[in-house]
């Protein structure tokens, strides 16, 4: 039997334009001139821009502007250098990703905005190829369907959407193909300006070569507080892991976007603790279940923004944040180690052919 997993999470990968309320143009792009600048406010009211967030030796996330203040890229470290750059024209996000020698993908995202700039819906198309094990080379594609709802107070409480997809090939000599149809849903509860928990579900069908597959998987999470006013209102570099995480793996596009302020607005306090449950249940390989778990601890600039964040209990765990104006302050590359992950989160996504490489027959 051809084994393919269904790395479940890049449901959260991106929406179609949707919600119409948003005031988009027909393609899903809105102009420059009514996509308002990601912006958070310090403690004096005055707006400011993440620049980047990370450690000492590299950047995780490194925003470029435009002079007049528009977003123009997002860079990113890790295996291999991402960058995302945005039109100038329109909320279009656009990447080239080479994952190796002969692994490449180009993904594109089109944005619709609220009018105070929170991102409503994003369709997220993927293409590419890369070489098999066996020197043939396969192709794929993808469309990833996601609309975000928001509270009077700005705060995200409801992501849902939809996947379809397909990669192509040769293997050991048989042409084969691989379809996928699935939804994804996830329900945010705030209570008095804190993200209390969040609920993720997904489900999906997959078929090779007649062979049909059902998947689920599954979050439960559970927020606990510091009583340190978040008074800039952020979303940390770890919540926003945390919610969006399972996105889209090596990407990091959505996480990178919460933290730069387009997904609304964080908490009025800052996390101590994020528990989760996580299960999955597949037909072909059986079910899972496991814990993660984010114990947080933050220093503060003296305007109110986050100076740095810490995931456990070692100093080499910091990350820290960077800003655009001298009165933050920041001190973003002092620190010495990336910050430790959970051992296990729901599968990691990475490009639509990274998911479905095949092991042996």
């Amino acid at each position: 039997m051809k084994n393919t997993k269904l790395f479940y999470g890049l449901l959260l990968i991106a929406g179609m334009i949707m919600f119409t309320a948003c005031g988009g143009d027909s393609d899903g792009g809105v102009t420059a001139s009514e996509a308002p600048s990601p912006t958070i406010k310090d403690k004096n009211g005055k707006k400011v821009v993440v620049t980047k967030v990370g450690a000492s030796y590299r950047n995780f996330y490194t925003y470029n502007y435009r002079k007049n203040g528009k977003l123009e890229s997002i860079e990113f470290y890790g295996e291999e250098d991402i960058i995302f750059t945005v039109d100038k024209d329109k909320f279009i996000i656009k990447g080239n990703i080479n994952w190796g020698e002969n692994d490449k993908a180009e993904v594109v995202l089109k944005a619709s905005l609220t009018s105070l700039g929170f991102i409503s819906a994003l369709e997220c198309t993927e293409k590419g190829g890369y070489e098999g094990y066996d020197g043939n080379y396969e192709k794929y594609e993808g469309k990833y369907e996601l609309n975000f709802d928001y509270d009077s107070n700005g705060h995200l409480t409801k992501i849902t959407g939809e996947i379809e997809g397909m990669s192509s090939g040769m293997e050991y000599g048989e042409k084969y193909r691989y379809d996928i149809d699935g939804k994804y849903n996830c329900d945010i509860k705030w209570s008095n300006g804190k993200m209390m928990s969040y609920n993720r579900n997904a489900s999906s069908k997959e078929e090779m070569g007649g062979e049909k597959n059902n998947y689920k998987n599954g979050t439960d999470a559970d927020i606990e507080y510091h009583k340190i006013k978040n008074t800039s209102k952020q979303y940390s570099y770890h919540m926003s892991q945390a919610l969006f995480g399972d996105i889209l793996g090596d990407y990091h596009i959505l996480e990178a976007l919460a933290v730069a302020g387009l997904f609304g607005k964080g908490p009025d306090y800052l996390p101590k603790q994020i528990s989760e449950y996580c299960f999955e249940e597949d037909d072909f390989e059986g079910n899972d279940e496991w814990n993660n778990k984010w114990v947080l601890s933050f220093d503060q600039n003296s305007n109110g923004t986050i100076n740095y964040e810490q995931n456990g209990y070692s100093s080499s765990n910091r990350v820290y944040f960077g800003y655009d104006n001298a009165a933050s302050k920041a001190k973003a590359t002092r620190s010495v180690s990336e910050n430790k992950k959970p051992e296990k989160k729901l599968r990691p996504l990475n490009s639509f052919s990274r998911r479905h490489r095949k092991t042996q027959k």
